[in-house]
């Protein structure tokens, strides 16, 4: 963690098949833990690709950005 220097955002579907939310989920203490700024979006309905969240995907990264550049 001693690399990580910017915010982080970690965008994770509860059903997604390829990276699995417990990895998410220990990325996020993780990174906690190490006292970085990180934001954790939680979404639901989706897999891996946030076909059905997209919109809401999306927002939450322009939010992201517009707070953090």
């Amino acid at each position: 963690m001693q690399y990580v220097t910017g915010a982080v955002q970690i965008n994770q579907d509860v059903a997604d098949s390829i990276v699995p939310k417990l990895f998410a989920d220990h990325l996020n203490e993780a990174l906690t833990a190490a006292g970085k700024p990180v934001e954790y979006q939680i979404y639901t309905g989706d897999d891996h690709q946030f076909a059905a969240n997209r919109g809401a995907l999306l927002a939450n990264l322009i939010a992201f950005y517009r707070a953090r550049l």
